[in-house]
Parts: structure tokens; C-alpha cells; sequence
């Protein structure tokens, strides 16, 4: 694999408060002032974040301590895998090619690495997180090496958001999410209709990301990790080269029970009580930053009253003892995006909940305001607003979003709700979809629109009447859309101008796709599902599209297998997908539930799929099939090729099988 050279190059503190794009931030004064609803504005001077930390909490009425959850990419690598013997893999399927992404397998060229949480103590009732290691054989098959536990679960509850490896310094990073919840007294007084929702007492959550480095220079060990904690909850993660980028929020509370004590405490604020806090090892915790490395906001952008700080945090793996370098800006995030240049943060100005009986729906306002970063510094270069929103979908948010060039590409939903019925879909509107193109003003300060579609000139809607927005890609010049409601329209929008894009083609054909990959020859990949004439959905669908000619895309071949409440990993995770392309032969494999009648008799396995893409060929093979009690939870399991042997991490075990 070609390995990828990071432009991260961090400034430490004193120079990061040198930012010109922020309007003058190292002299008190110097301050521009704020445009109406314009997000971001300046670097914080001292005090001023605890000040308006005192506005934001005085005027919340929830309850103190509740707290508010918050080639295009293919990856291949051929790695010696032990003796002379070269070995082709896959590696974790990724939205920009050099900027990886976290998943539940990773390798080397010695190695597999797997990180589960399946080993469960009955005596405690608590689960260990572990991470396993597994050495590579010449053939591509594996033998168990080392095992590391990396936490017990008593008094908590954890999510695994996977391992993060940069091979050139031999360093690996697991990321694990940490709830605890403290009972509190209920607060008194309370507004009448506040203490009849409420317990007797109130759950505290207290949420902390756990960053545990290991060293993977050694082969058949594991060496003790080094944790480092951060408190809040996880937006996303992303490794450049050898540096892993976080980006987490985090919401102040006050613990406090009366009127009397809320005042005491906010009087006695200090900058420290705001700031995520970084605790390493088992010494104490400490601000993760200073409020003069924060971003102040004038617009309200938070759904909720309260303090939500969001902050990016960049850690140089190839350090003994990496030291963070932090950013945070006040308001939230709910999608990242990093190309090779730039970090992307969006979050939408409005909240959600869901309708009696129906489907989610968002109210108030609907615009997304979106954060460029700079990855020089961290330097915050402007913001920008969308219409609409992003989806409900965390795990598909970020492939909402692509950079080409100088332009910035958003796909939102324009729509307040989704719909569970034809009937309730009649009943939206005519366009769900919006595509946005934004570019930096060139004055620091501004993302600016510079087109959308539909437009004046292309008023054709992204979509029919009702229809809801699936699987969304963009790759170069292109960009790949698909809505659904009784059938699949796949939409080929045409970017090459970022001032006019345009509505190249559009293709209908059964079901709908979560997920679009491309592939060699012009050709591309959807996963998703069936479904019927009356618009219900039905088993697993996978369609070979040729994209060739953007006026005329053609469905080439389809697999449907299963029948209704067959699921994929696909469901949960864009990495569910193992592929390898090997000239024009591609290895698909994916672990599956297939049903032989509606919601009927399950066989769980892995199924396998070859494209040809000189053949323009999509052929299903015989599913793999796995024992029932290994297969519980689609969610953890994952698959990666390594020579002709398929690894499938299942149940907390790595099992082979022959391709």
C-alpha cells in the first residue's frame, strides 16, 4: 500500500491563538463583528467562555445532570504475509482513499488485529474488552498470538468503535466509548409538569472516549497499553497517515439540587469546570485544553438550551507518549468528514423526537451549519449553511459530504420527517433532496454557496414525491444518489462545473441501495434490499450498475437472496463489506441472515460475490454457513480477505474459510 505522508503539522499553543482567520483573536478588541447567524467568530478570550457558559446555563431548565447524547476508497494492499510468499488482502473499506477509518479488524503485514467485547464473567456480571492479536501464515490463514484485555465493564456500560493502525510508526489505537450513571437527588423546586415526568432520582451520565495505544512492533505479543481518556462522547475518528484525529463533544453539567445551589455554582464557574478533561493512565484528569484555544459562536446553534463544546484533537502516534493537540468550538457536531486537506463538522439547528405512533421527525428550524477546519494548525477557515439535514442515519452522515478541489459537495434531506407507509409518503414533499456546493469566501470567515440543484435552470427534483434519501457517494467529478420509495431511482448528478451541477441520468429498478461502491471500468456497486410493487421491503439486493456514460446508466446484473428480515452487516456499518480486487476479478463477501419465507427460518453465514468488471459480470456463490451460536450480532462481526481464505471475526473468534 502506498503509504500516505499526513499534512498535520501542529503549531503548539501560542501559535494556534495567531489565527488571522478569526478576525484579529490575540488582542482584546480586534474582534470583527459577528454578521447575523454567522456560526463562528472568534478565538475566545479569557473569560469570556465562562461567561457565556453562565448565560447558557442559567437559562437551561433541565435537570442538572442529564446530560445530551450527542480509486475511490478501496483500500487494497498486497503485503508479504510471512516468508517469500506475497499475499493479497483487503483491508477496511473507506470513504477517501488515505484517510482510514476505524473498524473491529485490522493487519499488518504480520498480523491481524480484532478488537470484541464477547468475553463475559458470569461470577461479576461484566464483560472485558479485548484485543486479540493473530499471526499471519504464509497461505493468508492465522494462528491465535496474544490476547489484552483492555477494560472490564462493572458499573458501566461500553461501545466499541474499533482499532485505528498506523503500521509505519507500529502503533495501534483502540477506541472504546464509556457511560457510567450516578442516581442524583431530583432538583427542588421544579416546574410541576417537570417533577411529575421524574423519579424520585435522576440519572447522571458521564461519558469518556478511551484511546488505548499499543505497540505492534513486536510480533505473536501485545504489549500493556497506554490509555488515555477523554471526556465526552465520540462524533468520529479518522488515522492520516500516523495521526489519529478525534473529535468529540462534551456538555458541562451542575450538580445541583436546589435554586440556591445552581446560583452558588454558576457564581463560582471557572473555565475548568467547562473543558473536557484528559486523564492518562491512572493520574488525574486535567483540562484537555484552554478556553483561549476555543471558537465562540454568536448564532444559536445547539438543539437544546445548555453548553455543548465540540472538540478536535489530533494525536501524533509516532510519539512515545503522544501530547493531544486540541480545538474546540462551542456548539455541537454530529458528522465528520476529513478529506486529505480538510476536516469538515456539520450539525443541524433543530431537534429531534419522534411522532405518536409514526416516524422521526425534526422540528424548528432546518439548516446545517457546517465547520471548516484546516489540518495546518487546526485552523478554523469558515462556516457555511445547508438547507435541510443530513438524515437519521450516524453511520452514513459523513458520505453525505465530499470534497473535490476547492468545493465542498453536501447532499441534505429537505424534509422534516421520514415515513413509515406509502400512505404517509404521499403525503411529502416533491424533492427530498438538496445538493449544495460551498466554497471558501476567501476571507477567513465564510463558506459560501456557490450552487444548488434543483436550481432555476435544472428544476428536475432529486427524487419523487415522498421518497426518502439512501445511499449517497461522491467520487471525482460525480456524484451517485439514490431515493426510495416503490422502486430505486439511481441519480448520476454531473459536478464538473461546481457553478452548474446538473442532472446527468437516472436509472429505476427494483428495491433501493444503502451503500454505493465504485469499481473499476465504470462501474459501481449498490447493497441494499428488495422490494415490491407496493413499495415493501423484501431480502437482500445487491445490483451491478455501469456508470460509464452518466446519461445512461444501466443495471447490469442483480442478486436478490433471502426473503423479509434477512439483514447484512451492511445495516450497521459500511465496513460489513470485505473486497478485493485482484485485475478484473473483485471478491465481495459480506456476513448475512437470509430468511426462506417472510420473517421465517433464518441460516446466518457469509455470503460470497464476484464481479467481473471486464465481463460486466455479478454472480452470487453457495453461503459459507456459521454455527447459530456463533453468529449472534450482525453488528460485531466483520470479514477480510488475506490470500484465498476468508477471515471472519464472529462471537470473539477469528475463523477462516476457504474463498
Amino acid at each position: 500500500m502506498r503509504q500516505f505522508v499526513s499534512p498535520l503539522l501542529l503549531p503548539t499553543g501560542a501559535s494556534l491563538l495567531a489565527l488571522a482567520a478569526c478576525g484579529g483573536g490575540g488582542g482584546g478588541g480586534g474582534n470583527a463583528a459577528p454578521a447575523a447567524g454567522e456560526p463562528l467568530v472568534a478565538v475566545a478570550q479569557p473569560g469570556e467562555l465562562v461567561a457565556l457558559a453562565r448565560l447558557r446555563l442559567a437559562a437551561s431548565n433541565r435537570s442538572p445532570g442529564l446530560a445530551t447524547p450527542g480509486a475511490p476508497g478501496l483500500a487494497l494492499a498486497s503485503a508479504d504475509a510471512g516468508g517469500s510468499t506475497t499475499v493479497l488482502r483487503s483491508a477496511t473499506l473507506v470513504q477517501e482513499a488515505g484517510v482510514d477509518e476505524p473498524d473491529l479488524i485490522k493487519s499488518d503485514t504480520r498480523q491481524v488485529y480484532t478488537l470484541d467485547d464477547n468475553t463475559w464473567n458470569p461470577a461479576t456480571a461484566t464483560a472485558h474488552l479485548r484485543l486479540q492479536a493473530h499471526t499471519l501464515q504464509a497461505d493468508g490463514s492465522t494462528r491465535p498470538a496474544a490476547s489484552l484485555n483492555l477494560g472490564d465493564t462493572a458499573g458501566a456500560s461500553a461501545v466499541l468503535h474499533g482499532l485505528l493502525l498506523a503500521p509505519g510508526v507500529q502503533r495501534l489505537a483502540a477506541l472504546s466509548e464509556w457511560v457510567r450513571y450516578t442516581l442524583l437527588p431530583m432538583p427542588q423546586p421544579c416546574a410541576a409538569e417537570v417533577c411529575a415526568s421524574l423519579r424520585p432520582d435522576v440519572v447522571a451520565q458521564q461519558s469518556e472516549l478511551r484511546v488505548h495505544l499499543v505497540a505492534t512492533g513486536t510480533a505473536g505479543s501485545l504489549p500493556p497499553a497506554t490509555e488515555l481518556a477523554i471526556s465526552g462522547r465520540l462524533v468520529g475518528s479518522r488515522l492520516l497517515g500516523q495521526h489519529l484525529v478525534l473529535v468529540t463533544t462534551h456538555e458541562p453539567q451542575l450538580n445541583a439540587s436546589s435554586a440556591a445551589e445552581r446560583s452558588a455554582a454558576l457564581a463560582n464557574l471557572q473555565a475548568a469546570d467547562l473543558l473536557p478533561r484528559l486523564r492518562i493512565g491512572s493520574q488525574p484528569a486535567q483540562p484537555l485544553l484552554a478556553e483561549t484555544d476555543c471558537y465562540l459562536q454568536t448564532a444559536d446553534t445547539s438543539p437544546a438550551p445548555g453548553l455543548q463544546l465540540t472538540t478536535i484533537t489530533v494525536l501524533d502516534l509516532g510519539q512515545a507518549m503522544p501530547t493531544p493537540r486540541s480545538r474546540c468550538y462551542v456548539g455541537p457536531a454530529q458528522a465528520l468528514y476529513l478529506s486529505t486537506r480538510h476536516l469538515y463538522l456539520a450539525a443541524t439547528r433543530a431537534h429531534t423526537e419522534a411522532d405518536a405512533g409514526g416516524p422521526l421527525r425534526y422540528t424548528g428550524q432546518l439548516l446545517t451549519d457546517i465547520h471548516k477546519f484546516d489540518l495546518q494548525g487546526l485552523a478554523w477557515r469558515g462556516s457555511g449553511q445547508v438547507d435541510g439535514h443530513l438524515g437519521w442515519d450516524t453511520a452514513r452522515m459523513s458520505y453525505r459530504l465530499g470534497e473535490h478541489g476547492e468545493h465542498l459537495r453536501v447532499l441534505s434531506h429537505t424534509g422534516a420527517t421520514g415515513w413509515a407507509t406509502l400512505q404517509d409518503a404521499a403525503l411529502r414533499s416533491a424533492s427530498p433532496a438538496t445538493l449544495s456546493v460551498l466554497r471558501e469566501a476567501g476571507d477567513g470567515r465564510h463558506l459560501r454557496l456557490v450552487a444548488t440543484l434543483p436550481n432555476a435552470q435544472q428544476p428536475a427534483a432529486l427524487g419523487k414525491p415522498g421518497e426518502q434519501i439512501h445511499g449517497v457517494r461522491f467520487v471525482g467529478e460525480r456524484g451517485y444518489l439514490v431515493t426510495f420509495r416503490r422502486t430505486d431511482p439511481l441519480y448520476v448528478l454531473d459536478l464538473a462545473d461546481p457553478g452548474n451541477p446538473r442532472l446527468a441520468g437516472a436509472l429505476e429498478v427494483p428495491g433501493f441501495s444503502d451503500h454505493l461502491f465504485p469499481l473499476a471500468n465504470g462501474l459501481l456497486l449498490g447493497t441494499g434490499h428488495d422490494a415490491d410493487a407496493n413499495g415493501v421491503v423484501t431480502g437482500l439486493r445487491y445490483t451491478l450498475f455501469d456508470v460509464a456514460s452518466p446519461s445512461q446508466p444501466l443495471a447490469l446484473a442483480s442478486v436478490v437472496l433471502g426473503q423479509r428480515g434477512s439483514a447484512s452487516t451492511l445495516g450497521y456499518t459500511p465496513h460489513g463489506l470485505a473486497l478485493r480486487a485482484d485485475a478484473e476479478q473483485v471478491r465481495l463477501a459480506v456476513p448475512v441472515v437470509l430468511t426462506a419465507s417472510d420473517y421465517g427460518n433464518a441460516t446466518a453465514g457469509v455470503q460470497r460475490l464476484q464481479v467481473d468488471t471486464a465481463a460486466r459480470t455479478l454472480q452470487a456463490g453457495p453461503l459459507l454457513p456459521v454455527a447459530a451460536a456463533q453468529s449472534q450480532g450482525l453488528w460485531g462481526q466483520r470479514l477480510m480477505h488475506s490470500g484465498n481464505h476468508l477471515l471472519h471475526l464472529v462471537g470473539g473468534a477469528l475463523l477462516a474459510h476457504g474463498w
